[in-house]
């Protein structure tokens, strides 16, 4: 039986290869850190975007995000080992509750564009489970 990983983890060889914003204290790559008491941080302004990329092709399963303040959410999938030839998967608006962390999960590719209930967003956490040893694709566009 071929087993279930979190291929986003930089230990996995994910890789935040961009970001629109950044706080110095709270950068992209915490999103992919594994750890639940970091997190990602942006400066205000919206959208907010970040790419995550993997050091080989996946195929992905299931995408679940841990964030605060994200009003919509967008994943976008790209085979092109480029940042270029994204294409929409799934958009969702998000329930939003003053304080509470929101936790969403999406049975599908790639994520994409934020848009803020404030003035500042975090993302907590990033989990994108593939089965070891599966190939598809390789970037994921939040």
């Amino acid at each position: 039986m071929t087993k279930m990983v979190d291929a986003a983890l930089s230990s996995a060889g994910g890789k935040v290869v961009l970001a629109t914003s950044s706080d110095e204290k709270h950068t992209p790559e915490n999103i992919i850190d594994g750890r639940t008491d970091t997190f990602w941080m942006t400066t205000g302004m919206f959208p907010q975007q970040f790419i995550i990329s993997f050091s080989n092709p996946i195929k992905i399963n299931t995408v679940t995000i841990q964030c605060y303040n994200v009003r919509c959410l967008s994943i976008e999938k790209s085979a092109s080992t480029e940042v270029a030839n994204f294409e929409k998967c799934t958009e969702k608006e998000l329930q939003h509750v003053e304080g509470q962390l929101q936790t969403e999960e999406f049975a599908v590719i790639n994520p994409a564009v934020m848009e803020d209930n404030a003035n500042s967003q975090t993302v907590s956490e990033i989990t994108i489970k593939s089965y070891s040893g599966t190939h598809a694709r390789d970037n994921v566009f939040f």
